[in-house]
């Protein structure tokens, strides 16, 4: 949301790129984690506009109303390759996982968060995306 140019936004040419400028390119292009994050829990961060918020948390898009599973089986971005081929193989695929729109840079490791976020964010953030961090077997 920072970037000024991404794979699919653009502050710079927003005409020419797929989606426009980002949604939350002007509130978060100075903002700390930590503003980001009190961003977050005071409804900042929503897009009634769209039917889709990528700021929601994720067990919202695989369970129904009820809490109830959908899927049987998540892969994660640690394994993706192992993961991408077994969900291939179960469905018969013959395909080969392509990478694009990927950071070459280390400081966007997932495990980076441990490192970047203070307390307090770390806090605001655990407890945003809790069922998240328990569905899907994370610690913070």
């Amino acid at each position: 949301a920072r970037l000024e140019e991404s794979h699919y936004h653009s502050a710079i040419n927003p005409e020419k790129s797929l989606y426009g400028k980002h949604l939350d390119y002007d509130l978060l292009k100075n903002a700390s984690l930590k503003e980001c994050a009190n961003f977050l829990i005071e409804g900042k961060l929503k897009h009634e506009q769209r039917n889709w918020n990528h700021w929601t948390p994720q067990y919202t898009w695989i369970t129904d109303e009820k809490g109830n599973m959908l899927v049987d089986f998540l892969g994660k971005v640690e394994n993706i390759e192992q993961d991408f081929n077994y969900i291939s193989n179960k469905l018969g695929l013959d395909s080969n996982l392509e990478f694009c729109n990927f950071s070459k840079n280390k400081r966007n490791s997932p495990y980076l968060y441990r490192e970047v976020f203070d307390k307090e964010t770390q806090k605001i953030v655990s407890d945003f995306y809790h069922k998240d961090i328990e569905l899907f077997g994370y610690d913070f």
